[in-house]
């Protein structure tokens, strides 16, 4: 049942997978069983669980709540000057979403905002950055990680008072960010503090080439230039691409 499934995300006690799939968000256990629908999503551009075990997603433009008994809510839409919001996550106690807003121009444009649930309020804690993630650390403080351009950087955060502290540092340099979308970093973080990324660099140009596949799996190269594709289609005569 998990046929097209795209962008999978565990929940925090590690025994679900979420995934976005055939415009919907769903859920299936990770030793197996049937899938859950939790909701309807369009252009999804991230999750994350949330304390009453409903998920909050980046839907189209707008930051929503699905797998409710209710109907999916909508908790944030993007203000003026705002093209979309992406990439939440769901802060310790329940009471505040992290999430980065997509402004016109390149990443210096892009912003991290908090919403705090209870009243609905939002506030910029990062200018120029994406991707923003907290991380707990063993003293009780954190860190809230994000990225400008190709490298990581990491800036003290009280997720008491939802504000940061001091000035931020770089961490990793060489990071990757999402083809598709201007400024989301290649990376994630562990509760152990694990951080795996892909590099920016080494990885070849990144043009694809096409192939015929039949169904006993031989391959025959076409002879088209190497170049960007996505969402290939057939045309049903089986003679154009």
């Amino acid at each position: 049942g998990t046929q097209g499934a795209t962008a999978p995300f565990f929940s925090p006690d590690g025994q679900w997978v979420g995934f976005a799939a055939d415009r919907g968000i769903s859920k299936i256990a990770v030793d197996g069983g049937a899938v859950v629908p939790l909701g309807d999503v369009a252009a999804f551009r991230g999750a994350s669980w949330d304390g009453d075990g409903s998920v909050i997603v980046a839907s189209g433009v707008e930051l929503r709540r699905v797998g409710t008994s209710g109907a999916p809510s909508a908790l944030a839409t993007p203000g003026d000057g705002e093209l979309g919001l992406f990439g939440p996550q769901s802060l310790p106690g329940g009471t505040a979403v992290l999430f980065s807003v997509d402004n016109q121009g390149d990443v210096n444009q892009s912003t991290i905002q908090v919403l705090t649930l209870p009243d609905g309020q939002r506030k910029t804690v990062i200018r120029g950055g994406a991707s923003g993630r907290y991380l707990a650390t063993a003293n009780g403080a954190g860190h809230l990680v994000y990225v400008n351009k190709t490298t990581l950087f990491a800036v003290p955060f009280d997720v008491t008072t939802l504000e940061t502290r001091g000035a931020a540092v770089p961490v990793v340099d060489d990071l990757a960010s999402e083809g598709q979308m201007i400024g989301v970093g290649q990376f994630d973080v562990s509760g152990t503090g694990t951080l795996i990324y892909r590099r920016a660099s080494g990885r070849g140009s990144g043009l694809t080439t096409l192939q015929w596949v039949d169904s006993a799996g031989a391959r025959e190269p076409l002879r088209a230039a190497p170049g960007n594709y996505i969402a290939l289609r057939v045309s049903p005569d089986g003679k154009r691409l």
